[in-house]
């Protein structure tokens, strides 16, 4: 009887301590919203965003910093209709595949367009050697303004 006891005791602190930790969580994901609406924030990602630029603003003067802002945008062009998007956040779940043993993005069919930004690794590469010349400004906002489409599908057969 003890040990039955105990076990269930010991599953009982389990529940309760996952409980108390989920109602922890969300209360805070709650209070931090009010806060970050309250001062003008959408959501809690910008609100931190913007509270990590003001720290490395403020107390980063003398580190060789550049705050970068890249546009994303992951809208289809043409297919099934321009400005289509499959998800809110796209580039989330696929940078983390990418991330794993993942080295090929899933496809819904054989040839897909998309498009592919340089802009990114050149604007990056520059940043990179201004502030090693000391020479950056404290933020940079990288943004493409044509378009480079790359056309993927099966291998040419030879």
């Amino acid at each position: 009887m003890r040990r039955s006891s105990r076990g269930a005791s010991e599953q009982l602190e389990g529940v309760l301590k996952r409980n108390r930790a989920r109602w922890a969580r969300n209360r805070l994901l709650r209070v931090g919203l009010r806060r970050a609406q309250h001062l003008g924030w959408p959501n809690t990602y910008t609100f931190t965003k913007s509270l990590g630029e003001s720290i490395l603003s403020r107390h980063g003067q003398d580190l060789p910093i550049a705050i970068v802002r890249p546009s994303i945008v992951e809208s289809s062009e043409r297919s099934p209709f321009s400005g289509w998007n499959e998800g809110i956040n796209t580039s989330g779940p696929l940078s983390y595949l990418l991330g794993t043993n993942f080295r090929q993005l899933p496809t819904m069919n054989a040839s897909a367009s998309t498009s592919f930004r340089g802009y990114g690794f050149a604007g990056m590469t520059l940043i990179a050697a201004a502030i090693i010349a000391r020479r950056n400004a404290r933020m940079y906002q990288l943004a493409d303004l044509g378009n480079k489409s790359c056309e993927h599908g099966p291998p040419a057969s030879s």
